[in-house]
């Protein structure tokens, strides 16, 4: 498909890897990714989100000693990611049932990890906040997740895509309506990548055209 004009604007949530990210975060351009066991540094005082670390082996210690630490900054928390099961959707909803409760009592948004085999109908609208774009990377690019994403909007949800490495990526993010994007650019050669997201952001806030052919 063609990139049209869209308009939404996507907020790149990085963890903050040397001073020069963290200026950036300071000033705005870009919000923070909290993921569990990396939570060294001072609280995040902008726009920030909180992973649960399952594309890589969920921790349930680790992940709760997160949501102890963060919640004095909840407030300004764009959501947090409820523990998932990657690329298992029936998995997933199961896990989000016996989470979901026990992360909205620290008054962090809930965000469903939507993926393989999820549809608009099997999700749980009125008991969450946000939805983050997880799963294979061929459902994540997938007409069925750009389908949720919409809907998500429509209702007034906080939409998210996770592993989002490329410029090509984050304007698909923006294409079909994510809020935020996440991914490890900056976690090798940050010095050397940081100019480069710079540049990706740029031409976003051009609004450049950009042909997606997955």
């Amino acid at each position: 498909m063609s990139c049209s004009s869209h308009t939404v604007a996507v907020l790149y949530l990085v963890t903050p890897h040397n001073d020069r990210v963290r200026a950036h975060i300071d000033g705005g351009t870009l919000g923070t990714f909290v993921t569990p066991g990396r939570m060294s540094g001072p609280l995040p005082t902008g726009p920030w989100a909180g992973d649960n670390g399952a594309f890589s082996g969920f921790d349930e210690r680790k992940f709760v000693t997160l949501l102890d630490k963060f919640k004095s900054c909840a407030s300004r928390c764009l959501f947090v990611a409820v523990p998932d099961v990657v690329a298992d959707w029936a998995a997933t909803v199961q896990l989000y049932g016996a989470w979901n409760g026990r992360i909205a009592a620290y008054g962090y948004p809930r965000a469903l990890v939507i993926q393989d085999g999820a549809t608009v109908e099997t999700i749980p609208w009125d008991d969450l906040e946000a939805i983050f774009v997880g799963g294979t990377t061929d459902w994540k690019l997938g007409g069925e997740a750009a389908t949720i994403v919409g809907e998500a909007k429509r209702r007034g949800k906080h939409a998210h895509m996770g592993r989002v490495n490329s410029y090509r990526r984050l304007a698909y993010a923006r294409e079909i309506g994510c809020d935020t994007a996440d991914g490890t650019f900056l976690k090798f050669a940050p010095d050397v990548n940081l100019p480069r997201l710079e540049r990706w952001l740029e031409r976003l806030d051009a609004h450049e055209q950009y042909a997606f052919d997955f």
